[in-house]
């Protein structure tokens, strides 16, 4: 048995995806079908797609040591202690790296959580009267079984804590502005030739938008044409942010998407200099690009048969990857940490600005697109209170060390 999952979208714009045996007959896996169908059809096609990557998993295991997991659901013949060890072992395997080390201790015990509700999903398929005792007890009995494989996951706040902290160094930050500065004219790498410029400059602008604004990459890559409103009145340029799952006019199955709320972002002179400049000279002569409302920012330059057309997820990681090896102080450097950056930034300039803590997380929440009283919000609250009582206690720890002479003072 070959698995392989096939991605598709429907005319309506509808991401959905389906298992198959490549030498099968040509239909998908009746059972995950149907799973995926009844149970998974109201999630995000991102996440649709996971659960159908670990039944992939999960029929490989079966496969491979011949067993027949309808039958044996059927008839209520279902795994023995050794198989689920082993079925664990299997679902444990980092399959990515292939390198026999396993998975996270967090994504192990999703992956569990996914398996034991399939598993009881196609014994109550099969079996007519579930809610009988002697059935009910053994459902949930061989459930607990797989859920009791879960490993020790670490504290949750300590992991939160060691999440927030990320931000750019120093150094990073120096390369970065310096880029930003050096590419608000384009006056940058002249030596370079037309081509090479744009790519470049598309490359600087989309990192400068995600250091100036925090919004998520998803977010960046779904921006349209029409996203982008130039000041005009006295009012300041600003990016528009909306929600997007399912577009039927972009073309990608794995589709960028804002996982936030829709709204409106200002931006600076300098940034929307670089965005003018982007539009009207290097993308503008691009060929095959669009220019109507549903056209998006940012595009592929190389010529093919996607030239002008949105960029990939995978084209903007291996457009950043070049990017990093320019400078080796950016060693590190992904598109969420500039999220993360932007959010210590913020809580600076808010405690700069004395603002209330209560008046900090409300304008954060709208920066970024996160629901009132959104507990992602107090996290970086909580961050920079931690970093304000660290700078008070050594403040305090300074002025005991200080000369007993000059204490007396």
């Amino acid at each position: 048995m070959i698995l392989k999952i096939r991605d598709y979208k429907a005319r309506s714009g509808w991401r959905f995806s389906l298992l198959f045996d490549e030498d099968g007959d040509g239909f998908p896996l009746f059972y995950p079908t149907a799973y995926m169908t009844i149970r998974s059809a109201s999630l995000m096609a991102n996440t649709q797609r996971i659960t159908l990557l670990i039944l992939k998993k999960v029929y490989t295991w079966a496969s491979g040591r011949g067993i027949d997991l309808e039958h044996r659901f059927a008839t209520k013949a279902l795994l023995s202690t050794p198989e689920i060890d082993s079925l664990v072992n299997a679902l444990a395997t980092n399959t990515k790296k292939n390198d026999g080390s396993s998975i996270k201790s967090t994504k192990l015990n999703y992956t569990l959580k996914v398996v034991a509700d399939y598993f009881g999903w196609m014994f109550d398929y099969h079996v007519t009267n579930r809610n009988e005792e002697s059935n009910k007890t053994l459902i949930e009995g061989f459930r607990e079984q797989l859920l009791a494989r879960k490993r020790k996951t670490p504290s949750k706040a300590r992991e939160k804590r060691r999440r927030l902290t990320k931000r750019l160094d120093v150094k990073a930050e120096e390369v970065l502005l310096r880029w930003f500065e050096d590419y608000e004219d384009d006056n940058a790498n002249l030596s370079a030739t037309h081509f090479q410029r744009g790519l470049l400059f598309r490359n600087i602008l989309a990192l400068r938008i995600l250091y100036d604004t925090g919004m998520r990459l998803g977010e960046l890559l779904s921006l349209k044409y029409p996203h982008f409103i130039p000041a005009r009145g006295g009012d300041h340029a600003y990016l528009q942010i909306e929600r997007n799952h399912d577009d039927k006019f972009d073309r990608r199955m794995n589709q960028p998407v804002a996982k936030t709320v829709g709204r409106k972002i200002p931006i600076s002179p300098a940034l929307e200099k670089m965005m003018i400049i982007y539009l009207d000279t290097y993308r503008a002569e691009i060929p095959n690009v669009g220019f109507t409302d549903e056209s998006f920012i940012f595009v592929n330059h190389k010529a093919g048969q996607n030239q002008g057309q949105e960029i990939e997820f995978s084209t903007f990681r291996s457009a950043f990857k070049e990017i990093l090896k320019r400078e080796p102080k950016l060693v590190g450097l992904h598109p969420h940490l500039l999220r993360h950056h932007w959010n210590y930034n913020f809580s600076k300039h808010a405690t700069a600005r004395g603002i209330s803590d209560e008046q900090t997380r409300i304008e954060r929440e709208l920066w970024m697109g996160w629901s009132a009283g959104s507990e992602s919000a107090r996290d970086y609250d909580m961050r920079h209170i931690q970093e304000s009582a660290f700078e008070h206690g050594l403040a305090i720890a300074s002025h005991t060390a200080m000369n007993k002479e000059d204490r007396k003072q």
